[in-house]
C-alpha cells in the first residue's frame, strides 16, 4: 500500500493514511474526488448560468462571467469523443 501512498500528492496522501488496506484507500479516493456526487454542484452552474443577468456591467465583465462559469461546468462533464453518444452518425453506425 506504501506504493499508493507515494504516488499521490502529500495532501491527498495525508487524507488516507489511516486506511488499512488498498481496499479502504481507493474507497476513499473514490468518495474524495469521484464526481459521482457533483449533480448538486452541476444543478447549481446550470442554475448560475442560466439566472445570470447583465445588470448594468460591461459586457465584457457579463461575458467573462458566463464563460467562467462554463469553464467550470466543463470540469464536472468530461469531454467525449463518442460520436454515437453525441449523435454524430459515422460509417460504422447504423443509420
Amino acid at each position: 500500500m506504501s506504493w499508493l501512498w507515494h504516488s499521490t500528492e502529500t495532501h491527498v496522501a495525508s487524507n488516507v493514511r489511516w486506511c488499512e488496506t488498498a481496499k479502504q484507500t481507493w474507497t476513499s479516493l473514490e468518495e474524495s474526488y469521484s464526481q459521482k456526487r457533483n449533480v448538486a454542484c452541476v444543478y447549481k452552474l446550470y442554475e448560475l448560468l442560466f439566472t445570470t443577468k447583465q445588470n448594468g456591467k460591461h459586457v465584457n465583465e457579463y461575458l467573462a462571467t458566463k464563460k467562467a462559469l462554463c469553464e467550470e461546468l466543463l470540469q464536472y462533464h468530461p469531454v467525449t469523443i463518442d460520436l454515437v453518444e453525441r449523435g454524430v452518425p459515422c460509417c460504422s453506425h447504423p443509420r
